[in-house]
């Protein structure tokens, strides 16, 4: 349990981004953590162990270098200089691959990592421009290498069999590497999207589903048969409240009211805002007479609530609710939600802070009979 906490508490310190970073550079950032992890790993795992079973010290210490590298990056990027570290990992690779290179020859395979540094700095977040010409430049600086050195370094002895067996070692290492890289860019890339996603959704002042949000969780209710019922919820006098305490309390007040909509409804239900001060609930697998209690304990809750404004000021705050069921109305979503507005309209002609529902507007009907 403690080693759980403690591996959690270190990932969490791992991925919490400097505040300085865009929203771009927070996904770079992520993505890179990961990747100075991979190579770093790759290099104690693989290059290192392969150069002391060779029995190459002068090799092994051009891995060793790179390794120092790879944690200058890594600092570097946990300092917030997410482009000084995509630059630096893919060079410190691109350089000791080639110094490997340059000592065992092309059939050690070693040029295959080449390719890793491009995928590097494809990764990153910097315009195609650069990328382009950034990889352009690596390849030119590794080919200039081998025509002005291959005919003056010597080639350290390796055997025909040994050449071929790392050569195969080389390959299926870039292999694993590869798949690691492409599998945390796809799990960051998810994870970041899943978020953009949430928040296009969300409703920034309250936290609830914005109109877009909760429109497509009550089409999706109505595609799925289940019945559902709207409660549609109007704080009363909002203007009034606005032009009296300014619109930082307007504001305090609809998230005073969000806040007591989600203690009320239940697991499950939907609640989103639709409009400045108006709010539509998403009530599942619920008749007209459900709604009306919940819109009724809602209401009730609100009214015995004051929304606290700053110490020793508290604001009165009440609101009118209609509500409508999809048993009660055959003709989908938006004829649902346009008798909850009428309900909702009756609820503040006759006086505001008050629930018209199926049952409660029979009674008005009543009324106005007499």
């Amino acid at each position: 349990m403690n080693d759980s906490s403690a591996a959690g508490g270190f990932k969490q310190w791992l991925m919490r981004a400097p505040g300085t970073l865009s929203a771009r550079e927070n996904r770079s950032y992520e993505v890179f953590v990961w990747l100075h992890l991979i190579l770093i790993v790759d290099h104690l795992v693989f290059f290192l162990p392969v150069y002391t079973w060779l029995g190459q010290p002068v090799v092994a210490a051009s891995g060793g270098a790179s390794l120092l590298v790879s944690v200058l990056s890594f600092l570097s990027l946990r300092r917030g200089h997410v482009d000084v570290a995509c630059l630096m990992l893919p060079a410190a690779l691109l350089g000791h691959v080639t110094a490997a290179t340059l000592h065992f020859g092309l059939e050690s395979g070693f040029m295959v990592a080449v390719l890793l540094s491009i995928l590097l700095l494809f990764m990153s977040e910097f315009p195609l421009f650069i990328k382009s010409v950034c990889s352009c430049g690596f390849l030119m600086v590794v080919v200039g290498t081998f025509i002005m050195l291959t005919h003056w370094l010597p080639i350290a002895p390796l055997g025909f069999d040994q050449r071929q067996f790392l050569w195969l070692l080389n390959l299926l290492n870039s292999g694993v590497v590869v798949a690691a890289m492409l599998y945390r860019l796809s799990a960051v890339t998810l994870r970041f999207e899943r978020m953009y996603q949430r928040s296009a959704n969300r409703d920034s002042l309250t936290n609830v589903l914005n109109r877009r949000g909760v429109m497509a969780e009550g089409e999706r209710c109505q595609r799925s048969g289940v019945p559902y019922a709207v409660l549609l919820v109007d704080v009363d006098h909002f203007k009034s409240i606005n032009d009296t305490y300014g619109h930082a309390c307007g504001d305090d007040v609809l998230r005073h009211l969000a806040r007591l909509m989600t203690q009320s409804v239940r697991e499950g239900d939907v609640i989103g805002r639709v409009g400045g001060e108006e709010f539509l609930v998403i009530l599942q697998d619920l008749d007209g007479h459900g709604a009306d209690f919940i819109a009724e304990r809602l209401r009730q809750r609100l009214e015995k609530t004051p929304c606290r404004i700053k110490p020793g000021v508290s604001v009165q705050v009440t609101a009118s609710i209609g509500t409508a069921c999809s048993r009660q109305v055959a003709a989908g979503l938006g004829a649902i939600i346009e008798q909850a507005d009428a309900r909702l309209y009756e609820a503040k002609r006759r006086g505001r802070n008050r629930v018209v529902g199926a049952e409660s507007e029979s009674d008005i009907m009543a009324l106005d009979a007499e």
